[in-house]
């Protein structure tokens, strides 16, 4: 076998050794981490008052489309999309 050869497989194999040792350690922390904390308190459901605030939130824009009657390129998307429903 070609001796420069060799030394790159080498080297990629190595390299490549220590990106799944990486990989092996995170996945340790993970479960570790999911181990040391039970699941169920992660999932806690929400009582029916903070349901109904968080499906009653909604965020209020004033933006509205006004009539452009002139196109310019460089617009917002917004006007250009005016100008569309104007013509």
């Amino acid at each position: 076998m070609n001796q420069p050869f060799t030394k790159q497989v080498i080297a990629y194999l190595t390299n490549r050794r220590q990106e799944l040792e990486e990989t092996i350690r995170y996945i340790d922390n993970t479960i570790a981490l999911l181990s040391a904390s039970p699941i169920k308190q992660l999932s806690v459901p929400l009582s029916d008052n903070e349901v109904q605030q968080a499906s009653s939130y909604k965020q209020k824009t004033n933006a509205k489309l006004k009539q452009e009657n002139t196109f310019s390129p460089k617009s917002k998307l917004d006007r250009k999309i005016a100008y569309i429903l104007t013509k």
